[in-house]
């Protein structure tokens, strides 16, 4: 550890190699990559706790909040804005503040909208496919992880001719993970809260 001002000159001198030029995302997703490969699994983990308590609910195919117009209106307008946002953001974290968890949010705020409005996401979905899209951002990080072992290279260590590729990629699969275990959990936590709501609700 460097004498005072801990490591920010060591990551600004290593900026040229790492990919990016922001040096918090080179630390995040270059020099300390393990650490956001374990964020990623602690979100993931959280949803499977969730399935744990409550299992995994049955969606119904439609929602009475889809008949409100106005819900419908604020679909339409806010779904395109926050998925540009969202794109804009994940491809700005190279070189300022952004990056995966910030695009996840937003994209996963789409699908809680969606939700929101009635067309719930994972009802017309494949099962397959929602669980790949809820693995695949841990699962290529990992995946690269192993590779780059094999191929000599420490654990996550990036050739920097093509570590700013490698980095939009894994950023890129992880906002899709992100968006969609946050999907998930609202829309099981929901669910879950409806069917509760409705127990407790005195019968005639």
């Amino acid at each position: 550890m460097p004498e005072g001002g801990g490591l920010t000159a060591a990551a600004e001198a290593l900026l040229p190699q790492s990919g990016v030029e922001h040096p918090v995302t080179a630390v995040l997703l270059n020099f300390r990559a393990y650490d956001t490969w374990l964020e990623l699994g602690v979100i993931l983990l959280g949803l499977l706790a969730i399935y744990a308590v409550g299992g995994i609910k049955r969606y119904p195919k439609q929602n009475e909040a889809g008949e409100d117009p106005l819900l419908r209106q604020v679909m339409l307008f806010f779904t395109p804005v926050l998925f540009l946002f969202g794109a804009f953001l994940l491809y700005f974290g190279k070189s300022g503040p952004g990056g995966a968890f910030q695009a996840g949010v937003l994209w996963g705020a789409i699908g809680i909208l969606l939700h929101l409005g009635g067309k719930l996401v994972f009802s017309v979905i494949p099962r397959s496919l929602g669980q790949l899209l809820l693995t695949i951002g841990l699962g290529f990080f990992l995946s690269l992880g192993f590779l780059l072992l094999a191929r000599g290279a420490a654990f996550f260590e990036y050739p920097p001719a093509y570590a700013g590729v490698l980095i939009l990629i894994i950023e890129t699969l992880a906002a899709i993970s992100i968006a969609t275990t946050l999907t998930a959990m609202f829309a099981n936590l929901n669910q879950e809260n409806k069917e509760e709501t409705n127990e407790s609700k005195p019968t005639n």
